[in-house]
């Protein structure tokens, strides 16, 4: 096919003036050696990109080659256009279905030199008295185009039209509205009208639009909507070089530009009204066509392409002071300044101006009605015309009336009664509105700052009926700074998590907090010393251990904690706070096992040590697990120091100590509910020593204060184990 040409109606033309012809007749390619040749032999031949780039010799072949390719398959556009939308490899062969179609619309420009187009535009022997030239424009989902046509007619009455210029073009990859593809359309005519009015050196009576789309002719009528801005810039262009009166209607059948916007073979081509445009034009007056084809030109009030429009309505009312009254504070305030403002609007001056009595009921009158006319207009004005107000009123329960200053009152059975008119019939006062909340403010000061009740009731005995006044009189007390430091509630600090040691399961005494609690002073002899206490307490069973030390030396803590671990058994970590004699033993062992020079002992060391973890300094709530126990200990045992001074020795203390420790572990570790006396209570000495009931196999009996004077030295810890024992001594 490499002798073959292709060329198409909107490809540019090459004639040759035929001897005594008088036409442009349009020639095939193969018989020109143009620039040309090259791009018809890669159409034909060539259907790889790589092979129309190597065909080349130079680095501008490939663009001058593709310059050319364009300029020739005008009409093969829209199959190169299927092709790109493919997004096939570089190297990809066509596809079948397009490559088929490629083939035979260069088959069916072998016949492209059927067509012919005379070159004089006046018909010969024409004497022309009008001049017209005609723009027609189309658009479908393939393509859009538009033709000129230039229409003479001569003094004897004969017709004669011609096409001018036609251009089309392919419509774009991305989706657009059939209307878009039309208004643009519309825009490609007023461009070629520009241009034949500029280059075109004939003058003409009378220009015509022909479009066969009544939504672009509604676009370019429109003189009240507003569109997008797509279609916006559009119909400016349009207007800037054609005016609506110059748009008509035709019948798609009618539209030459038609074959432009679908596009045509050869044949339809020359059979068509494509190069002497319709018949209508050929007729002697075309406004017949145009009057009788005429449509109502108007935009659709839901037309996608008119922009939305939003309507302000405002209302003027009548003017109410109410919303002045957020400005003030109080009640006496409000008030005040309406009767001062009152009586200098009598008056007509600001100077020397003072509130009576008086003035102020007046004010409070005024205050009232203005706030009830911003929030029952409806209410009273029901009233007014000696009508009830309807049942969905927020007032309507309270068979509401109109006193003779025009007040809402609350109605009843109560008018006959011997009291004043306030407290038959209270004035009614908006919920939540401002002035009641400056009467519930007023009265809830005056009453020295009582509970909810009183305020309310105060309002009331005042003559005023707040609607839903107990939510009212909630809300202004719960503002009140005076009542928030006499009876809120102190704010408590959210408790955080308990820590790993507290929740993990262990072995008793495994993790154990520990502190010094005393001094306490024992008799020795003759000599009065003191002694020190020692409490031990497991993190997860909370089991009590008390130790008594002699001193608080660490050589102390250190023998107290070998009577734990004695007893108890292995401990893996200890929890204390920033004590001396603490922090010593942990240095002091840290020493001890840097001095084992054998590996074996020193890495059983490491493995069996104890853990020292001691507590952020100043941080005593850290400690809280043991630091609530020694309170619970130290409230007898201090009380014991000062009633039995100089009256137990050490051992006493011990077992003292010891009994302490045996009634903490008795106590549960949380509160509980006992419910029948069957219930077992678990306690840390039934996790310890796997018994129920007491511990102790001392004999019972009743110990008294005298003990402590006598010579039994087992009475005396008995006596203030019992004394720790009492209720309200113990508080876990």
């Amino acid at each position: 096919m490499a002798s073959e040409t292709i060329q198409n109606d909107c490809a540019p033309i090459w004639g040759n003036i035929l001897s005594g012809s008088g036409n442009f007749r349009i020639e095939t390619i193969s018989s020109r050696q143009g620039s040309f040749r090259k791009a018809a032999k890669f159409l034909c031949e060539d259907f790889y990109v790589d092979d129309g780039i190597t065909s080349v010799s130079t680095a501008e072949g490939p663009i001058q080659l593709l310059k050319d390719t364009s300029e020739i398959c005008s009409h093969g556009k829209y199959i190169q256009q299927r092709v790109t939308a493919a997004e096939l490899d570089w190297d990809a062969p066509i596809p079948t279905e397009e490559k088929l179609e490629w083939e035979r619309w260069l088959e069916d420009l072998k016949t492209i030199d059927k067509i012919s187009i005379k070159r004089c535009m006046k018909k010969a022997g024409m004497d022309v008295q009008t001049t017209q030239i005609h723009v027609f424009n189309d658009a479908s989902l393939k393509g859009y185009g538009a033709c000129c046509y230039l229409r003479q007619v001569g003094k004897d009455g004969t017709v004669h039209t011609m096409l001018l210029f036609g251009k089309s073009r392919v419509a774009p990859l991305k989706p657009v509205t059939i209307p878009r593809l039309e208004l643009q359309a519309a825009v490609i005519a007023v461009r070629i009208s520009k241009l034949v009015s500029r280059e075109l050196k004939l003058s003409f009576e009378e220009m015509y639009f022909w479009c066969d789309s009544q939504i672009v002719l509604g676009y370019i009528a429109n003189e009240s909507k507003r569109f997008h801005m797509y279609v916006a810039n559009r119909i400016h262009e349009i207007h800037q070089n054609s005016t609506p009166s110059q748009w008509h209607y035709v019948k798609s059948k009618d539209n030459p530009a038609d074959m432009a916007s679908r596009g045509a073979s050869v044949d339809e081509l020359i059979n068509s009204s494509w190069l002497s445009g319709p018949d209508f034009l050929k007729e002697h007056d075309v406004k017949a066509y145009k009057e009788a084809n005429d449509v109502i030109r108007k935009v659709e009030e839901h037309d996608p392409e008119v922009k939305p429009v939003k309507v302000l309505k405002t209302s003027a009312a009548a003017p109410n002071i109410a919303h002045k009254f957020l400005k003030y504070s109080t009640f006496n305030e409000l008030v005040k300044s309406l009767a001062i403002l009152q009586k200098s609007v009598r008056k007509k001056t600001w100077k020397s101006v003072s509130a009576t009595a008086e003035d102020m009921q007046e004010a409070e009158v005024l205050a009232i009605k203005r706030t009830q006319e911003m929030s029952f207009q409806e209410e009273i004005q029901t009233l007014k015309e000696n009508k009830s107000v309807t049942k969905d009123s927020t007032i309507a329960k309270l068979n509401p009336y109109l006193d003779k200053q025009s007040i809402l009152r609350v109605g009843g059975r109560l008018h006959r009664a011997d009291i004043t008119t306030n407290e038959k019939c209270p004035m009614i006062v908006p919920k939540y509105s401002h002035l009641a909340k400056l009467l519930v403010r007023h009265h809830h000061h005056r009453i020295h700052h009582l509970g909810r009740r009183s305020p309310l009731a105060a309002t009331r005995e005042a003559g005023y009926w707040i609607i839903r006044g107990a939510s009212t009189v909630k809300s202004t007390i719960s503002d009140c700074f005076a009542c928030s430091k006499l009876r809120k509630p102190l704010q408590e600090q959210l408790m955080g998590d308990l820590s790993a040691e507290r929740v993990q399961r262990t072995p008793p005494f495994s993790r154990v907090g520990m502190n010094v609690f005393g001094p306490y002073h024992v008799r020795e002899r003759r000599s009065t010393l003191k002694r020190y206490g020692l409490i031990f307490t497991c993190l997860y069973s909370r089991a009590v251990h008390i130790e008594m030390l002699d001193d608080p030396s660490t050589d102390s803590f250190i023998n107290a904690l070998g009577c734990l671990t004695a007893i108890k058994g292995h401990v893996i970590a200890l929890y204390s706070d920033n004590a001396t004699n603490f922090v010593g033993a942990k240095n002091l062992f840290d020493k001890e096992l840097e001095r084992v020079s054998d590996p074996k002992m020193q890495k059983y060391l490491l493995d069996h040590r104890i853990t020292f973890k001691n507590n952020t300094p100043e941080a005593s709530h850290q400690g809280g697990a043991w630091e609530k126990l020694i309170r619970s200990a130290k409230a007898v045992l201090n009380g014991m120091a000062i009633n039995y001074k100089e009256r137990i020795d050490s051992q006493t203390l011990r077992t003292a100590f010891y009994e302490v420790a045996s009634t903490l572990n008795n106590k549960p570790p949380t509160a509980t509910n006992i419910r029948s006396l069957d219930e077992e209570i678990i306690a840390p000495n039934r996790l310890l020593t796997m018994k129920r009931g007491q511990t102790s196999a001392l004999p019972p009996g009743k110990f008294t204060d005298s003990e402590v004077y006598g010579k039994a030295r087992w009475k005396k810890a008995q006596q203030i184990a019992d004394e720790f024992f009492k209720p309200g001594n113990l508080n876990i």
